[in-house]
């Protein structure tokens, strides 16, 4: 019953001011352009490597 009480105290104040959703939707977009970015270098290295 305590850890209920201390999980609802510590997602509340992130998530009343849309922060945390706020820097989860950014951590999210960061992580996929940085996937992106790499998966682009490695094309474009077997490509190269091809010729």
């Amino acid at each position: 019953m305590a850890n209920i009480v201390i999980l609802t105290q510590m997602q509340f104040p992130a998530t009343i001011d849309g922060s945390g959703v706020m820097h989860f939707v950014s951590g999210l977009l960061m992580g996929m352009s940085v996937g992106e970015i790499l998966s682009g270098m490695i094309v474009i290295g077997k490509k190269l490597m091809q010729k």
